[in-house]
């Protein structure tokens, strides 16, 4: 979960107000070099356009499963000036981004005069919910008369998308994957004549510490062929290591291991009104947030065993692998002993075969499969639940849900959000129970 500003985190589980504004930004022409980006990343988002627009409708959607972690679907009215008439008006998906933000108001912290200008900063009780790509935007003459104004966003990594490869791209031979992953990133951007502004990775050497394995290095160059998506490039260059690849809300591309969530500290706590108020670290006792819980315990497409195939491997191989011909295999199953899919219980194997044909350090597929673990396991116990929104959720978050009334009291990390942007309305969360796998 995200850091919230002072005081929003006991405001979101009390009595408070919501409203979300969409802030129009113009990116700079000629756009900035990586250089330039990266020396002053908010002047690559560019100059903010007309007023901050208050929304009436929509929903911010965060979903570790899909191609782009973060989209939203909303609704404006069109105020003065705002209404897009031909394509150079500001509110259209050419040049334009859209920044989103949340605010929260109590009776002793009202609801922001929201104005956003120049070098103003946004109000303190506001939170940013992204930096969006305008994918789409409809403008509907309904019979009433009325106009309405809707918008589909995506986060930056649809720019990329569209930087198909104009030329095959072979990543340099032995350099750490997450170099690997931001050059490509940079050479797509370059055939768009813009800059990628924010690259954050985790250091490879830390995998040591954590106990997860050697440095991650490409073992040979690897050739990307002409017209290739970019980033689905690099999704698959980061899943190959075990990591994720993603867009932060302040646009930063983040490039993570996928954390055990066992050992990931629980952020946040959904209770019933039954169950006892809890108390959140760094943060205090906040009031009950669920709204409504299902429960569903399933066996339909649960893996509880990867078996991850390097083909082509050309380094020695760990004495964790097992070597067929010119391929290694790692194999890792769920040995939680409190996991009901332990692969030593009645669940038995069901097992997930995964293929890389890009040619790293074989003993990195142990990384890759138990990253593949973290990521499936749990499905056999599953909860949907309505709550109050939180606005600063993350895919991978790890949340108590309780409900006494149904004997439910069990960790859970999250897949995906549904945040509404419109007062009044419950977020909805799909989450998978926790499963150790260190």
């Amino acid at each position: 979960m995200y850091p919230m500003p002072p005081g929003m985190a006991q405001a979101l589980s009390g009595p408070h107000q919501i409203r979300t504004y969409a802030v129009i930004y113009q990116r700079p022409w000629p756009l900035h070099t990586a250089a330039q980006a990266r020396a002053n990343p908010w002047a690559w988002v560019g100059t903010q356009v007309g007023p901050a627009l208050p929304v009436e409708t929509g929903t911010v959607t965060i979903d570790n499963t899909g191609v782009q972690r973060r989209r939203a679907s909303l609704t404006l009215a069109p105020t003065s000036g705002v209404l897009p008439t031909s394509v150079y008006s500001s509110l259209t998906p050419f040049r334009n981004m859209i920044l989103l933000y949340y605010c929260v108001g109590t009776e002793s912290n009202p609801l922001p005069a929201f104005s956003v200008g120049g070098t103003q900063a946004p109000p303190s009780n506001s939170y940013l919910l992204g930096i969006y790509v305008l994918t789409d935007v409809d403008v509907d003459l309904e019979n009433s008369g009325d106009v309405k104004l809707t918008l589909e966003l995506q986060d930056l990594s649809q720019d990329i998308s569209r930087r198909v490869l104009l030329a095959p791209y072979v990543t340099q031979n032995g350099i750490l994957m997450t170099q690997a992953v931001q050059e490509l990133l940079d050479f797509a951007n370059s055939q768009g004549l813009q800059a990628l502004p924010w690259f954050q990775a985790e250091a490879n050497n830390a995998l040591t510490s954590g106990g997860q394995g050697p440095d991650v290095l490409y073992a040979a160059g690897y050739t990307w062929d002409e017209g290739q998506d970019p980033w689905q490039a690099t999704q698959q260059m980061a899943e190959a290591c075990g990591m994720q690849l993603y867009y932060t809300p302040t646009g930063v591309t983040q490039m993570s291991y996928i954390p055990n969530p066992a050992s990931t500290p629980t952020c946040w706590a959904y209770v019933s009104g039954l169950a006892p108020n809890p108390v959140i670290s760094g943060i205090g006792q906040i009031g009950p947030m669920l709204t409504s819980v299902k429960r569903t315990f399933s066996q339909s497409q649960v893996f509880n065993y990867v078996e991850y195939v390097v083909e082509g491997a050309n380094a020695n191989p760990s004495p964790d692998l097992l070597y067929v011909g010119t391929s290694f295999l790692a194999q890792l199953g769920d040995t939680d002993p409190n996991s009901p899919t332990n692969i030593h219980g009645p669940y038995g194997i069901a097992g997930d075969v995964q293929y890389d044909q890009i040619n790293y350090q074989p003993s990195v597929a142990l990384i890759a499969a138990k990253a593949r673990l973290r990521r499936d396991l749990g499905a056999a116990d599953m909860v949907t639940f309505t709550a109050m929104p939180n606005p600063a959720h993350e895919a991978y978050d790890v949340v108590h849900v309780q409900a006494p009334e149904i004997g439910l009291d069990q960790l859970y990390v999250i897949d995906t959000v549904e945040l509404p942007l419109d007062a009044g309305k419950d977020m909805t969360v799909t989450a998978r129970r926790v499963v150790n796998v260190p």
